[in-house]
């Protein structure tokens, strides 16, 4: 009988070990600004959307590099105004991005109040739909702990694809990087921002934000409403590095993004998982 428990005992310490031996920590990095716009493509030119390098890490191994991505939403106009308008070659910083969108909120707040057309339109008609794009939420640079489950429920354009969630707070105490007393514990919670929100009220937060696949229309919008976002033609690459959610769950992963705006690229050093806050 003695012999029996103490073989259920090593059988159950066996277990134990090898779902820790396969837990692992993946390391999602957006470099936003690594890639260059191309001055002598068009603005809807679908690389000039995604100008962020991704890059993905298992446990700081490269499984997945050189991938296109974006860290701002539907982001054509703003590379506009940043690379061809401002003729800037260097990456954004969180201040730049504020900038931009309080340079866009004045310029509509000025069609609102004239007369000015184009064609049989007045422009001040269609100043509330510029708005809402203006305010669609940013997060701002830094880590966010995730994991992974399904987009939307699977309810969207984009199918039932297992991605990225990043962990929020409270309602009452969203996540915020610049709060260490904040916690990042649910997937889809409240995360700051760094503008305003149309769907939150005007506040500064956001939530349900994913990382999933833009449109695969080159004329279309990105489709991300605040999530981050990778080149349709890179999703199957970035896809493909990631376990499923089930995978996720079973053996205890741990997950963090990180956005980098501002910076000279380089290779970062892995993260450590005492690092991620997942509270």
């Amino acid at each position: 009988m003695f012999r029996w428990f103490w073989c259920c005992v090593a059988v159950f310490l066996s277990i134990s070990v090898l779902q820790t031996t396969n837990a692992a920590t993946y390391e999602i990095v957006f470099e936003e600004g690594a890639f260059k716009y191309d001055l002598s493509s068009t603005s809807e030119s679908v690389d000039n959307k995604y100008l962020a390098r991704v890059t993905v890490k298992k446990d700081g191994i490269v499984i997945a590099k050189e991938l296109r991505g974006s860290t701002l939403p539907d982001a054509w106009a703003f590379y506009q105004r940043w690379n061809v308008e401002l003729k800037h070659t260097d990456a954004p910083r969180d201040a730049d991005i504020t900038s931009i969108f309080e340079y866009f909120e004045k310029q509509t707040a000025a069609l609102g109040n004239g007369n000015v057309r184009l064609g049989n339109t007045k422009l001040a008609d269609i100043t509330d739909l510029l708005d809402v794009l203006n305010r669609v939420p940013v997060l701002k640079s830094g880590e966010y702990p995730f994991v992974m489950g399904v987009h939307k429920g699977g309810r969207s354009v984009h199918g039932k694809p297992h991605v990225p969630r990043l962990l929020g707070g409270t309602q009452k105490k969203p996540y915020d990087l610049t709060d260490p007393t904040s916690k990042a514990t649910t997937p889809g919670g409240f995360i700051h921002t760094l503008n305003k929100n149309n769907a939150q009220g005007q506040k500064n937060v956001a939530t349900g934000i994913n990382i999933h696949d833009g449109r695969k229309d080159d004329k279309d919008y990105k489709d991300s409403e605040g999530c981050l976002t990778i080149r349709p033609q890179d999703w199957k690459g970035f896809y493909g590095a990631l376990p499923s959610p089930e995978d996720w769950s079973k053996n205890k992963h741990l997950g963090v993004v990180l956005v980098r705006r501002g910076v000279e690229f380089t290779d970062s050093p892995p993260v450590a998982p005492s690092s991620l806050s997942i509270m």
